[in-house]
Order: C-alpha cells, then sequence, then structure tokens
C-alpha cells in the first residue's frame, strides 16, 4: 500500500519519493510510560500508521496512510505497547478527507470516525488539542515505526523526545530547495541517527500535554534532517467541526 500510494502521488506530481517516508530511529521503549492517545492504525490486518484518539468517536492521522479509502478495510487498535498484544479493536465507520485539497504536503490529515466510542481509561483516552500553536519547545513523538530505513517495524511502542525549531530553519536545512515547508508545518530537529521513519506517519507529535503535530514526511530515515509534521492548531476550526458532529 505504502509503495503504490508514493506512486500515485509521484504521478500527480505531488511528491518525491525520498520525502513520503515517515518511524521512531533509536527510540526509547514506552515500557510503563502511558500512551492511551496513541492507536495503530490497520489496513487488511497490518499495520500502516499512527495516530492519537481525540474524541470518543474520533482519531486523527495523516492523508497519506489512506491509498485504500474503503473504510471497511481499516481498524483501529488500541491499548498496546506492542503490536502482538490484541488490544481493543474498534471498526472504522468513515474517513474523513478534505474535498479541498490540492496539497497533500500542506494538508496532511485526516479524521477517522470509529463505529462504537472509545472507551477511556488508563489504556484508551484521548489527547488535548493544541489551539494556540506550539512556539519552540521540547516534545514527544511516539509510534511502531521502522528501526531504520528500509528495515522492519519495531514490535514495542518507541517514543522520541525531540525539540522544534522554527520553520525558516527548517526550510533552511532542507536537502532540495525546491521542498516547501508551509505555515501549517512544525518541525522537529534530532541529531543524525535519531528521527522517524516508515510505519509513523499519522502519529502524535505532544508538546505540552497537548497534540501539537501530526508526524508527516522526513528524508529517510534519521539522516540530520529536520522532520514534518502537520501543525494541529492550524487546522483546529476544521477539526473542531467534525469533532462536533460525534
Amino acid at each position: 500500500m505504502f509503495l503504490s500510494l508514493v506512486v500515485i502521488l509521484q504521478a500527480l506530481g505531488v511528491l518525491n519519493a525520498e520525502v513520503l517516508r515517515s518511524g521512531i530511529v533509536n527510540g526509547t521503549k514506552a515500557g510503563t510510560r502511558p500512551f492511551p492517545h496513541q492507536i495503530s492504525l490497520r489496513h487488511q490486518g497490518a499495520h500502516v500508521c499512527g495516530g492519537s484518539i481525540v474524541s470518543p468517536m474520533a482519531a486523527l492521522t495523516a492523508i497519506h496512510c489512506f491509498g485504500d479509502k474503503n473504510p471497511r478495510n481499516y481498524v483501529v487498535v488500541v491499548g498496546i505497547k506492542t503490536l502482538k498484544e490484541r488490544g481493543v479493536v474498534h471498526n472504522v465507520a468513515k474517513i474523513i478527507l478534505s474535498n479541498e485539497i490540492t496539497d497533500v504536503f500542506k494538508f496532511d490529515l485526516a479524521i477517522v470516525k470509529v463505529v462504537k466510542p472509545f472507551v477511556f481509561n488508563k489504556l484508551e483516552a484521548p489527547i488535548a488539542l493544541d489551539r494556540e500553536g506550539t512556539a519552540e519547545a521540547t516534545c514527544i513523538t511516539s509510534g511502531w515505526g521502522f528501526t531504520r530505513a528500509n528495515g522492519q517495524l519495531s514490535q514495542d511502542l518507541l517514543f522520541l523526545e525531540v525539540n522544534t525549531i522554527t520553520n525558516r530553519e527548517c526550510q533552511l536545512r532542507q536537502p532540495r530547495r525546491s521542498q516547501i515547508i508551509y505555515n501549517s508545518h512544525i518541525c522537529t530537529s534530532t541529531p543524525q541517527g535519531k528521527g522517524v521513519c516508515q510505519g509513523d506517519s499519522g502519529g502524535p507529535l505532544v508538546c505540552n500535554d497537548t497534540l501539537a503535530g501530526i508526524t508527516s514526511f522526513g528524508w529517510p530515515c534519521a539522516l540530520g534532517f529536520p522532520d514534518t509534521f502537520v501543525r494541529v492548531s492550524t487546522f483546529i476550526q476544521y477539526i473542531d467541526f467534525y469533532l462536533d458532529q460525534d
């Protein structure tokens, strides 16, 4: 699914294949640390992306996770620290993708509605949305993504502490000047050997205990270039509109 999506987007002139590769390289096992908002989005049984519970009926993830638009082919699994755990499985009722999207880079955000509500407890709970716009901060990103480029998914939920940087610095540090960083992005800086990789797309960037970003893209993998996330505060009215329909 991932490779077919890259081919489609390349044909549309939207993406470079090198960019659409977002997991945690040299992360730390979650262990007993709570991540009750973290979801595993699965397509026909296989983990494809991360995401975050944000309401009783909805989770946020990335648009580019959905090469297949049929919600019946997806489930959301919550309450797990390893991919081998059964967890709680939620069938997907609807995938909300904006009809106004012309550039996936600017708007790499999708809302997943589940059939039955999440049951909030210590293993399954929502995270508050960043409504103000995070300035420079130390944040946490997490997921089950590849632990190295073209490697394999981590069976354990991993997390990594990262520092946000200004969009101007992020733009200047892009390996290709043609790659534009928009106001709808929030970037993080990590040393070479750490960062996001395939399989963590859609996952959370948590700053000050709020969901500030959604993992979108990075240069594969952990090469010392900034990782880029959707800035949640930019789309807060859009998100609220659909969450109010729960």
